[in-house]
């Protein structure tokens, strides 16, 4: 039976407000893959899963903070412009 993990990346304020979070599932071998395949081999399923599906969840939660953090700026220059007029 495959064992399903998940990973999460969330960014959050001083206050703890979330800013952005993301969130991938993936399956890796359990102990049946385990002995079927061998450990080398499921192990090396393993750790390449884990790692990708981390490097995806940093990568999209990142993604994800830079829209908002830029839409944060556009929107305190839009305030600076209209109270400027």
């Amino acid at each position: 039976m495959a064992i399903k993990m998940k990973t999460v990346t969330t960014f959050f304020d001083e206050d703890g407000s979330i800013i952005t979070e993301s969130e991938r599932t993936a399956t890796i071998p359990g102990i049946k893959e385990i002995e079927e395949q061998g450990f080398r081999k499921a192990f090396g399923q393993m750790e390449t899963t884990v790692l990708e599906a981390t490097n995806s969840t940093r990568q999209n939660a990142m993604s994800d903070l830079v829209e908002e953090l830029s839409k944060k700026k556009r929107n305190q220059n839009a305030k600076k412009k209209k109270g400027s007029s």
